[in-house]
């Protein structure tokens, strides 16, 4: 059998797209949505993830720049796809 694909969400605004996203792959049987990663502190669709129990990243530009946090949440996630 293959394993789930399992997705991150880049976004920083209200999150509507992002939560048709979350919606859809909910309970979906070969992809599953397992990161939402964040540039703003105060972007709405960090709250939508929460009410989708979707673990959640903030990150800074020189985070994202200059580090490997970012990429390092990716791999500890076991993201397939961006």
């Amino acid at each position: 059998m293959t394993s789930k694909a399992r997705i991150a969400i880049f976004a920083s605004g209200s999150g509507t797209n992002a939560e048709e996203i979350f919606n859809y792959f909910k309970n979906h049987p070969l992809s599953e949505v397992v990161l939402l990663l964040s540039n703003n502190p105060d972007a709405y669709v960090l709250e939508r993830a929460n009410k989708h129990s979707i673990n959640s990243m903030l990150f800074t530009k020189a985070q994202f720049r200059e580090s490997e946090e970012v990429l390092n949440e990716l791999k500890k996630a076991g993201v397939t796809h961006i």
